[in-house]
C-alpha cells in the first residue's frame, strides 16, 4: 500500500497539471461575392480549401492557445493580426503575429498557439496562398493556383487550371492538374499524378515521381531518384535527370518516342518483364552502356534523360491514363 501512494500523488499532481491548462479560442469569419481573386498570407497554420457549394466565398480562421494564464492566453490571441480586404473582383487576407520573430514550433513555444484557416472557393480565376509554417491542403478546386511555402507539406486533390508551387522544406503532393504543373522543392519529395499541360517538376533534396504528363515533361533532382511515366498521350518534348540518383522510366510500349539516354557513372539497363517488353530499336549505344540513342514504333515525341549518378532502368509499363 505504502508504494502506491507516490504513484497515486504523481498522478493526482498530473490531473492537476492538465486541469489548470485551459484551451482559449477565438474563432474569425469572412465572405465575399463576385470575385475572381483570393490572396491569403499566414505566418502559421493549416490552411485547408475546398470546393464551395455556391459562388461564395467563405474564410473561417480558429485560432486555439493553451496556456496556463487566461489572461495570457487572451492577449496571445488578440496579437493575431487578420486584416480582411477586397477590391473589384478580388479579395485578401492577412494572418500575422507582430511580436513574433521567426515561425516556432508548438512544441518549442512556452506558450503553444495552433491556428487553422478553412476556405470555401468557389470557382475563380486565381488563387495565391502564401505560408511561412504549417501544411497547406487543397481539395477539388477551379482556379489557376500559386502556392509558396516556408516549411509546410503542400497538397493538392483536383486543380482544374494551371499548379505552381514552391516550397523550402516540405513535400509536395499534386494528384490531378488539368492545366500545368510547375512543381519546385528545395528539401523535400516531388510527386503528382495526372497532368493536362506540361509538367515541371524539381527537387533539391528529394525524389520526384510522375504519373503521366500530356504536353512534356521537365524533372530534375539534384539528389534523388527520379520515376517518370512516359505514355501514349505524350506528344512534346521531355527531359529527365537526376544528378545524385538513378532515372526510371516506366515506357507504355505502344507510346511513340525518340529516346536519347545518357549516365556520367551508371548504366543503361531494361528491367522490363516478359509481359509487357520494349520493342526498342537502337540507332546509337546500346543497352548496358552509358549511351543509348533509341526509338519507340517509329519514333515521335523526344525523351532526354540523364544520370549524373547513378543508372537509368528502362521499364514496360501500360499506363491507365
Amino acid at each position: 500500500m505504502k508504494r502506491l501512494v507516490p504513484w497515486l500523488l504523481l498522478s493526482w499532481l498530473a490531473c492537476a497539471v492538465l486541469t489548470a491548462v485551459q484551451a482559449a479560442e477565438r474563432v474569425e469569419q469572412w465572405t465575399g461575392r463576385d470575385l475572381a481573386e483570393f490572396r491569403l498570407s499566414t505566418f502559421r497554420g493549416q490552411v485547408t480549401v475546398e470546393a464551395a457549394e455556391d459562388d461564395i466565398l467563405r474564410v473561417e480562421v480558429r485560432a486555439v492557445a493553451s496556456v496556463a494564464d487566461p489572461e495570457r492566453a487572451a492577449a496571445q490571441l488578440q496579437d493575431i493580426r487578420m486584416i480582411w480586404a477586397t477590391l473589384g473582383n478580388w479579395a485578401t487576407l492577412d494572418v500575422s503575429a507582430p511580436r513574433e520573430t521567426g515561425a516556432r514550433f508548438a512544441w518549442q513555444a512556452k506558450d503553444p498557439l495552433t491556428l487553422e484557416i478553412r476556405v470555401a472557393l468557389p470557382a475563380l480565376k486565381n488563387l495565391q496562398i502564401d505560408s511561412s509554417d504549417g501544411a497547406v491542403r487543397i481539395g477539388r478546386i477551379t482556379a489557376d493556383v500559386n502556392v509558396k511555402a516556408r516549411r509546410g507539406q503542400v497538397t493538392s486533390a483536383l486543380v482544374e487550371g494551371n499548379l505552381f508551387v514552391r516550397v523550402e522544406e516540405g513535400g509536395i503532393v499534386a494528384s490531378r492538374v488539368t492545366g500545368d504543373a510547375d512543381l519546385r522543392s528545395e528539401f523535400g519529395n516531388v510527386s503528382a499524378g495526372t497532368v493536362g499541360g506540361r509538367a515541371r517538376l524539381f527537387a533539391r533534396n528529394g525524389d520526384i515521381e510522375l504519373l503521366a504528363a500530356k504536353c512534356g515533361i521537365d524533372a530534375e533532382s539534384d539528389g534523388g531518384n527520379v520515376a517518370v511515366s512516359i505514355t501514349p498521350a505524350l506528344w512534346q518534348g521531355s527531359r529527365i535527370e537526376s544528378a545524385g540518383g538513378n532515372v526510371t522510366l516506366k515506357i507504355d510500349p505502344s507510346a511513340r518516342i525518340n529516346l536519347d539516354a545518357s549516365t556520367s557513372w551508371g548504366k543503361i539497363r531494361d528491367r522490363s518483364s516478359v509481359r509487357t517488353p520494349l520493342t526498342l530499336e537502337i540507332l546509337s549505344g546500346g543497352l548496358g552502356g552509358k549511351q543509348l540513342g533509341a526509338r519507340l514504333n517509329y519514333g515521335g515525341a523526344e525523351v532526354q534523360a540523364h544520370a549524373s549518378g547513378g543508372d537509368i532502368d528502362l521499364v514496360g509499363a501500360e499506363s491507365l491514363f
